[in-house]
C-alpha cells in the first residue's frame, strides 16, 4: 500500500495504518476495525488451509500488540488451533529502518538469522503443512525471505507471507543454505551469491474494495 498510492484518501489511510502498526497509535485498535482491514484476504482459498499463523517479531523482541491482535483474529477466523508464536527473537537485532537502503540490501537476512529461530513447540509439526506469517511493512523483503528459508528448512509445504504495507522498492530474493537445528539459535547459514530482484504485480482491481472497507473505520 504505502508508496504506491495516488489519492489523498489512500495516503491518509496508509498513514493511519502506519501509526497503528509502528507507533502504537490506538485508532484501529478495535478488533472489528482490524478485521475489516483483513477481510480482503478471505478471497484467497489458500488461507483456509493454513495450519499455523504467526507474525514477524520486532527487532527488540518485544510483543508487537497490533500484529499479535491481527494474527489472533485471523487464526480464530480460519479455525487454526495452534496459538503459539512461530518465530522467536532470542536477542535484539539491528533496527532495519535505521539503515540506509544499500546497507539493508547488501546485509540480506544475515542479522535476522543471527537473532531468530523457530519456536520449538512446532518441532515435528511443520513438515507438509502450510503456514502464514504477517508483518507490518515490507521494504526489500528481508523478513519474508527469513521466514521462507527457516520454514522451508523445517519442511513446510506452503508459506504465505502477508505484508500490510509495501514500500516502493523491488523485492529481493536471497539464496541461502541453512544447516543445523532451526528450532534453536545454533543453526548456521551460508549465503550463495547475490540477490535477484522482483518487481511483482500490483492488483489494482482490489484497491477500491479495500478502500471502501477501511475508509469509515480509519477516517471516521
Amino acid at each position: 500500500m504505502t508508496g504506491l498510492m495516488d489519492s489523498a484518501t489512500e495516503i491518509d489511510i496508509c498513514n493511519h495504518l502506519k501509526l497503528h502498526l509502528k507507533d502504537g497509535h490506538d485508532k484501529g485498535e478495535n478488533p472489528f476495525r482490524v478485521y475489516s482491514l483483513l477481510s480482503a484476504y478471505r478471497i484467497f482459498s489458500e488461507i483456509d488451509k493454513i495450519y499455523g499463523w504467526g507474525y514477524y517479531p520486532s527487532s527488540d523482541g518485544k510483543v508487537n500488540t497490533p500484529l499479535l491482535t491481527i494474527k489472533e483474529i485471523l487464526r480464530k477466523s480460519f479455525k487454526s488451533r495452534p496459538k503459539e508464536d512461530i518465530l522467536f527473537r532470542h536477542k535484539p537485532s539491528v533496527k532495519r529502518s535505521k539503515q540506509n537502503a544499500s546497507s539493508r540490501a547488501s546485509a540480506g537476512c544475515d542479522n535476522q538469522f543471527d537473532s531468530i529461530h523457530l519456536n520449538p513447540y512446532y518441532r515435528g509439526k511443520i513438515k507438509g503443512r502450510n503456514f502464514c506469517v504477517i508483518d507490518d511493512f515490507n521494504t526489500h523483503g528481508t523478513s519474508c525471505e527469513t521466514v521462507r528459508h527457516l520454514l522451508e528448512k523445517a519442511g513446510a509445504d506452503k508459506i504465505i507471507f502477508i505484508s500490510l504495507g509495501k514500500y516502493k522498492v523491488t523485492y529481493k530474493k536471497y539464496n541461502y543454505t541453512i544447516e543445523g537445528d532451526v528450532f534453536t539459535p545454533n543453526y548456521t547459514y551460508t549465503r550463495n551469491g547475490d540477490f535477484s530482484e522482483d518487481r511483482g504485480v500490483i492488483n489494482n482491481d482490489s484497491s477500491n474494495e479495500l478502500l471502501k472497507s477501511l475508509r469509515d473505520y480509519f477516517l471516521c
